[in-house]
């Protein structure tokens, strides 16, 4: 099995992306934060983007616009809403736009949930489902949907834990009282302040191309499951292992789209 590389690349170089007319790029990423963090992308979001800007020079950017907080279905709804609201005005101004979804923790239930209630014209234009801490892909883009999850984040690493499918779930089927309240996640939410200051904050509708060191790719998918982290199990964008490895993913198969 190959796994992305930091020496190889698979894409040649990096894809261009060639903007279409009316402004419209021509792939958008949305992507959902996780509980807690402050509005925009999110730190795991902001890797991504990072990284992908270095593989497809001129994508553009935008966060799913919802709380994010402990409500449950109220704040799982409004991200739902907000990202097929999003598709559906962007689709129509832009017609050719192909897209990246893409979500972390609460943010990758929400992505999950929107899949069944996006129309079904725009439902081909979605290249990519890359989650990190999340559900398993549904059925609808199983053929273009990753699910990341981390060694020990027992979100998604198997162990069943309770949380796993959202807040919405667990709230309809009253499962534990700290899931709702926040109760539980005091660590989440502490690491998570000790990360903040570091996060960068990519505007709502960013276009600035990274100019760092170039990533590299194999072209090959990286196993989804399992990645050791030094720290805590369920951040994403730290060593950024699975973050460069879903911009991988996506820019092969935008390159494969085009």
């Amino acid at each position: 099995m190959r796994f992305y590389s930091t020496v190889a690349i698979g894409l040649s170089s990096a894809v261009s992306v060639v903007s279409a007319q009316d402004g419209c790029s021509a792939l958008h990423l949305i992507f959902a934060r996780g509980t807690g963090e402050t509005k925009g992308l999110g730190l795991a979001g902001t890797s991504l983007a990072t990284e992908l800007k270095k593989l497809v020079p001129g994508v553009t950017t935008s966060p799913d616009d919802y709380p994010a907080d402990f409500t449950g279905c109220a704040s799982e709804s409004k991200g739902i809403d907000d990202l097929v609201k999003q598709l559906t005005t962007r689709s129509k101004a832009c017609p050719k736009q192909k897209y990246a979804l893409g979500g972390h923790s609460q943010g990758a239930v929400v992505t999950t949930r929107a899949i069944p209630k996006m129309p079904k014209d725009i439902l081909p234009r979605i290249l990519t489902v890359t989650n990190f801490g999340s559900p398993p892909c549904l059925p609808e883009v199983k053929d273009r949907c990753k699910s990341y999850c981390n060694k020990g984040d027992d979100i998604c690493d198997g162990s069943k834990n309770s949380k796993s499918l959202g807040r919405c779930v667990t709230s309809r089927r009253l499962m534990a009282r700290s899931w709702m309240t926040g109760e539980g996640d005091d660590e989440f939410v502490r690491q998570l302040n000790m990360e903040s200051a570091k996060s960068l904050n990519l505007t709502s509708e960013s276009t600035e191309d990274v100019n760092v060191e170039q990533v590299t790719c194999t072209g090959a998918d990286t196993p989804e499951k399992g990645h050791p982290v030094s720290g805590f199990t369920k951040f994403y964008h730290a060593d950024a292992f699975y973050t460069k490895a879903a911009a991988c993913y996506i820019a092969t198969k935008f390159q494969a789209s085009s």
